[in-house]
C-alpha cells in the first residue's frame, strides 16, 4: 500500500533493492517519494503495479528497473 511505501521511504533511506511486484494499490506519487528519499536504491521491481506511471525523472540512481505491466513508458 502507499502507507507501506511511505514508511519504507522514511525509515529505510539506505535501501538498495526493493521488489513490490503486483502491489496494485501502490501509486506513482508514493513511488516518487520513495525514489527521492532512498537515494541508494539500485534495483526496483514494480512489475504488475498497474497504477504506477512515468517515474523516469526520479530514477537517476537506479541501475535496474523491472516494470512490465505498469503504465511506465520507455524513456524518451
Amino acid at each position: 500500500s502507499n502507507i507501506t511505501i511511505l514508511k519504507i521511504a522514511t525509515f529505510c533511506p539506505d535501501l538498495e533493492v526493493l521488489n513490490i511486484s503486483f502491489a496494485n494499490s501502490v501509486s506513482g506519487p508514493a513511488m516518487i517519494l520513495l525514489l527521492k528519499k532512498c537515494k541508494k536504491l539500485k534495483t526496483l521491481s514494480v512489475t504488475g503495479c498497474s497504477n504506477i506511471e512515468d517515474i523516469w525523472e526520479y530514477c537517476g540512481n537506479l541501475e535496474k528497473l523491472y516494470c512490465l505491466g505498469t503504465k511506465i513508458r520507455p524513456k524518451k
